[in-house]
């Protein structure tokens, strides 16, 4: 890493210097003014700052509901104008709004919200790039470093001054005045400071603020009170009259004093002052230690305070809100959180919301136009007596009684119908009501769109001996049972299961159950595999030989299972199923991602909630009991402690060793004992795997029920496999005489085990008791690199097998696996469906141009014969004949 930096320069002087010496990175000078927050830049850039939000682009034309009250009536009546010609909207105050709806005014504005997206999503992309994935955007002019060096990031020292060296190229330059702390050093303080006060940031200070960095070493632990002291009460700063205006807190942690003391400070510091204090969070997990090989020797106990990557997150969270600053959160591969993005997305949220919106309106305004055309064209297609009643003279209107003694009502012979009565003589109500030929035409009417309906789903089948209208029509009405057990097509888009973003903590087959392929509609074969896309054939007596249906030539044939049948998917389906099983495999490559990660790869998801955790510590554990203590120890606060798992453990060796009497709730205090009685472990002994086991199951008929037990081993027992597992099979029995109505489940994780014969004991312990296996490993890297070669495989050629991953054995991995191999296959054969439908274009289009030629050709010859006269010459004989005629 050069220890130099090199800024551009005006004078000529210079730039002979520079070209004397070694080409050394050039500081850039941004532009200071386009630095700003979100919340800053759309006030000016916002949906409501351009006004695009649906309410203000439907405000012009909305008008608030008419109501009056009419005395005649004795009530209020509402204007029922809307219902033709308006839109009833629910407005943002709570009150519905009569909207006329603009169809070209909405296109406009649907495409107006997709160029500001566009221009979010810009702005999204600026800000996670260079140095603002790490810091953000850089807004004040005055501004302090706070730089985490404890001793907890002792082995990232080199990302933390790589990260530093592009604040101060990119963001620095322009500002007013800087200064950098790092706290938790070995120093007498804690502090070391770059300068005492502030200084500008010219071209020698920052050259010597980078050399500064490279000095840092990492050690002691992170008193953060005792460095925003340093700040707020620096009173060589106020002789000189400098006073910052931002404060960017770099770390890794949760400080060594609590939220409630740190938080008050800050408000009270800032009462009258507007510093604001920015938090940064860079999160150095066990995904992270694992991906990049590096295996921390760090000790539990080095730092004041503990608290998970969450609790750390909400510390720094809650810290930057109390001052009025901003908080970030981020990784090696990405942001995680940031107070900027989250502004951007929320306005896309909306912009999408808005537009979704927009649409709606749109198909109603759509729906109401082919309503009022479907009424008029009935109220063209008249009923036989209805049009002799018109043409006629004018007929007496019938009262209901005179209706019901001529059974007018009874036309279509409905028994279930009841028949009118005459009212009561009591009742006032009057005896002339509307003519009720109204209900007539709409009977006719609905009978005649049920006959139309009918037969356009069955003109495709008609019969080649009885194919006259009369009798399509009349099959059509009289048998119903054809048209009920016609088969549907099964592509339903709009009933599809979404899969939340958030992993659930569930085993795989549950989570399968719920979002896999068949549950969520996309299993391609049994789109294609029902019976209207059979392929039918028939043998024909006259000239012997098979002949395929007339529809044959119409859909592409495909394979499917060994049986042909017919594409009846269009592209358009096609295209939308690719790219819905193209996000679901991103789904399923996140959940991978997510069995990946932390302590699920050492000992697969915890799922249960009331667990008895058994922990070999025979001899054969001596190489890996460290490492197996530093996983236990990350087991508790990731998953026992996050998911609020009651949990006890259990050490054996030559006999057993129980930590608590019973089931104790993750609390903070019962997770650091746990952790404690951990670090005591020492491996010795035999494996007495049959009494630690009965102890188990004894300890739940008499002590306290437990869900299921999670058996830590690397290797077989004492003695013999198969009489344990029969043994473990009668203990797990379900009595009568008991209250239990399932069996215990018993999940097996083979730790650091190369014995083949022992995973497969475990791997039948497991399966024999309604449980998992899972075999652990301590290099990731391999697994990790195999899913990035998955996700960047879009042509989905890549062939799969358990080989590829040969020291990972899971149950719950691979089912997954299983169902992204499903979808992987599906997603190629419907590339390859797709492109049939491309083949069959292109012979269509040259059969087209081949008959096109062959017109054009025929219609050359015919104006050939047209003009031949013309074009031939005669015979001299014949022109010497006609020619003496003419002069004859």
């Amino acid at each position: 890493m050069d220890t130099t930096l090199l800024t551009r320069d005006t004078s000529t002087g210079r730039q002979q210097q520079q070209q004397q010496q070694q080409s050394l990175p050039i500081l850039s000078s941004n532009n200071p003014a386009v630095y700003r927050t979100s919340a800053n830049w759309l006030s000016q850039h916002g949906l409501f700052a351009k006004k695009l939000t649906l309410f203000q682009v439907l405000a012009p034309n909305a008008y608030s509901p008419c109501e009056d009250y009419i005395p005649i009536l004795g009530k209020t009546v509402t204007s029922q104008v809307h219902e033709r010609a308006m839109v009833q909207v629910d407005w943002h105050d709570g009150t519905t709004k009569n909207v006329h709806v603009d169809l070209s005014g909405l296109y406009e504005y649907q495409k107006r919200l997709k160029n500001l997206v566009e221009l979010y999503e810009q702005r999204m992309e600026w800000l996670c790039s260079s140095s603002r994935k790490i810091f953000g955007s850089i807004v004040e002019n005055n501004i302090i470093l706070l730089v985490d060096c404890s001793l907890a990031n002792r082995d990232y020292i080199i990302h933390i001054q790589h990260s530093l060296r592009l604040l101060l190229e990119q963001q620095l330059f322009g500002r007013k005045f800087f200064n950098i702390i790092a706290f938790g050093t070995n120093h007498k303080d804690g502090l070391l400071r770059f300068k005492p006060t502030m200084v500008q940031p010219t071209i020698e200070n920052l050259q010597h603020a980078w050399q500064w960095v490279l000095t840092l070493n990492c050690g002691g632990t992170r008193n953060l009170l005792n460095v925003l002291r340093a700040i707020y009460e620096n009173e060589e700063e106020r002789k000189h009259h400098l006073y910052p205006e931002g404060i960017y807190l770099l770390t890794s942690g949760i400080p060594d004093q609590s939220l409630d003391v740190c938080c008050a400070y800050v408000e009270e510091c800032n009462v009258g002052k507007s510093i604001y204090l920015h938090t940064i969070l860079f999160n150095i997990d066990d995904y992270y230690l694992s991906e990049h090989g590096i295996q921390s020797n760090i000790s539990m106990n080095v730092n004041g305070r503990w608290a998970n990557a969450t609790k750390t997150a909400e510390f720094m969270r809650a810290l930057a809100k109390h001052s009025g600053g901003r908080f970030l959160w981020f990784r090696e591969t990405g942001i995680i959180e940031s107070d900027d993005i989250k502004l951007l997305q929320n306005e896309i949220d909306k912009a999408c919301q808005f537009s979704e919106q927009a649409a709606n309106l749109v198909e109603i305004v759509k729906s109401k136009r082919r309503i009022r055309e479907t009424i008029n064209l009935n109220q063209k297609l008249l009923p036989i007596e209805q049009t002799e009643k018109s043409s006629g003279p004018l007929v007496v209107r019938q009262t209901l009684l005179s209706a019901a003694r001529q059974n007018i009502f009874n036309l279509n012979n409905n028994t279930d119908e009841q028949h009118w009565r005459p009212t009561s003589t009591n009742n006032n109500k009057n005896l002339i009501p509307e003519w009720p030929d109204d209900k007539i035409h709409q009977d006719i009417t609905h009978s005649r769109r049920k006959r139309q309906s009918t037969l356009k789903q069955e003109s495709f089948y008609l019969d080649s001996q009885n194919n006259t209208k009369f009798s399509v029509i009349k099959n059509d009405s009289l048998n119903t049972s054809t048209t009920k057990n016609k088969s549907i097509r099964k592509y339903s888009p709009g009933n599809l299961v979404l899969i939340p973003t958030n992993d659930e903590n569930e085993t795989s087959q549950t989570w399968l159950r719920k979002y896999s392929l068949i549950r969520l509609k996309l299993d391609l074969h049994k789109m294609v595999s029902g019976p209207e896309c059979r392929h039918d054939t028939i043998t024909v007596p006259n000239i012997k030989l098979t002949s395929s249906a007339r529809y044959c030539s119409v859909f592409p044939s495909i394979n499917i299972k060994g049986s042909i049948r017919h594409l009846q998917l269009r592209p358009r389906e096609l295209d939308d199923y690719r790219q819905r099983c193209e996000s679901v495999l991103r789904r399923y490559f996140k959940r991978m991602q997510w069995l990946l990660n932390g302590s699920r790869l050492i000992f697969s998801p915890i799922v249960h909630k009331h667990i008895l955790i058994l922990v070999d510590t025979s001899g054969s554990m001596e190489s890996n009991i460290d490492y197996l203590k530093k996983e236990l120890a990350t087991l508790v606060w990731e998953q026992l402690f996050t998911y609020q798992i009651q949990f006890n453990f259990i050490q054996f060796n030559d006999n057993y060793q129980i930590w608590r009497d019973n089931l104790v709730l993750p609390t903070e205090d019962n997770c650091h004992e746990a952790i404690a009685w951990i670090s005591t472990l020492k491996a010795n002994g035999n494996t007495c795997s049959e009494r630690v086991l009965k102890f188990a199951f004894d300890f739940h008929h008499t002590k306290q029920p437990i869900d299921g037990i999670y058996y830590i081993s690397d290797g077989k027992p004492d003695h013999s496999t198969s009489y344990l597992l029969e043994q473990v099979r009668l203990m797990n029995t379900i009595h009568t005489n008991t209250t239990d109505t399932k069996r215990i489940s018993i999940n097996t994780i083979s730790f650091c085990c190369q014995d083949i014969d022992a995973n497969n004991f475990l791997k039948n312990l497991s399966h024999d008791n309604n449980g998992r296996y899972h075999r652990s490993t301590n290099n990731s890297r391999d697994i990790h690199l195999f899913i990035h070669r998955l996700q960047q495989d879009k042509t989905y050629d890549l062939e799969l097998d358990d080989s590829l991953l040969p020291e990972l054995d899971s149950d719950d991995i691979k089912r997954l696996l299983k169902e992204i191999v499903k979808a992987r296959l599906y997603l190629k054969q419907a590339i390859t469906f797709r492109s049939l439908y491309n083949q069959q274009q292109d012979s269509t289009k040259e059969i087209t141009n081949k008959g096109q030629q062959q017109q054009q050709q025929h219609q050359q010859q015919d104006d050939s014969i047209l003009i031949g006269p013309a074009r031939v010459p005669m015979s001299e004989a014949l022109f010497n004949r006609k020619s003496t005629s003419l002069y004859t």
